[in-house]
């Protein structure tokens, strides 16, 4: 998340943002849209649990950014892109992981890296899917039993 976070003046760039001003007001909307959706995050992660938040902003939005930076989409779709993962992760994967980053400047493909991490992503989505139980609903005294019990066996 802090990758596209940080980079997304160049990202915006690399998708063709010519003006500094453009780029400038599409990296706000990120911050705006990051801020509004850990808001929802807080009401929506009770509500509808926290996997299919998970599965749902890894799946799709991190997928959506690589597509459009590999086929050189418009800035717009590009920056539609980012802002959807930017509002999905910090609905279902924000709370849950700590991103490292390195510097892709270099590459003549940026797409390339984001489809790398949407890879990781569908593994991340096979591991949620397949082994994280829904805690919707559960207590916090039924969810330290259920992962005590996972420990146990």
């Amino acid at each position: 998340m802090e990758i596209v976070v940080l980079y997304s003046p160049l990202i915006f760039n690399r998708a063709g943002m010519a003006s500094t001003a453009a780029i400038l007001r599409a990296t706000v909307a990120v911050g705006v849209v990051k801020t509004c959706f850990v808001l929802v995050a807080a009401v929506l992660s009770d509500r509808l649990g926290r996997r299919p938040l998970l599965l749902f902003s890894t799946a799709v939005t991190l997928t959506s950014i690589a597509i459009a930076l590999s086929i050189h989409a418009t800035s717009a779709a590009v920056t539609i892109s980012v802002l959807a993962f930017v509002a999905a992760f910090s609905v279902g994967l924000g709370p849950l992981v700590s991103t490292y980053n390195a510097e892709r400047t270099g590459s003549p493909c940026p797409g390339a890296f984001f489809l790398l991490y949407a890879g990781a992503a569908v593994v991340a989505c096979v591991f949620v899917y397949a082994l994280v139980p829904e805690t919707k609903g559960r207590s916090l005294e039924n969810i330290d039993v259920l992962f005590a019990a996972d420990d146990q066996s």
